[in-house]
């Protein structure tokens, strides 16, 4: 009978998580231009987190709460930008908290550096794409 190493089933559980929780960052960077709209990769992203956790439903209930709100109650646009980013990064670090991981400086800088990227790199898919030819 074969057996399976531990070691990089541990490590592919650490990347996905870590993947995770760049998709989250990543949104947090995204809320600035208007509430976030519910998609599959954020769906599968707090999903994948909510298996890391202790079971504890309600920070990724927030999370996805507050990605979709609009913060229209505030008096103007510029506030209402302040609100939905700084309410859904308080909410990711709900997050987290939930799957043992505690949001320090460093931890929060070296994720958003890597949603920064991420973002990046999808805009200029999303310009690739808009400027081929084939795609009109």
């Amino acid at each position: 009978m074969d057996r399976v190493p531990v070691a990089p089933v541990k490590a592919a559980t650490d990347r996905t998580l870590r993947l995770a929780l760049i998709t989250l960052a990543e949104l947090v960077e995204r809320v600035e231009d208007g509430p976030a709209p519910p998609t599959t990769a954020t769906r599968l992203a707090l999903a994948v987190c909510f298996q890391h956790s202790r079971g504890d439903r309600e920070p990724f209930a927030h999370f996805w709460r507050t990605m979709r709100d609009p913060c229209a109650h505030q008096a103007t646009e510029t506030i209402a930008r302040y609100c939905r980013t700084t309410y859904l990064m308080t909410s990711f670090r709900g997050v987290l908290r939930a799957v043992g991981i505690e949001p320090t400086a460093t931890v929060e800088i070296d994720l958003r550096r890597a949603a920064r990227n991420a973002k990046a790199a999808r805009d200029a898919f999303d310009q690739a794409q808009k400027n081929c030819p084939t795609s009109r």
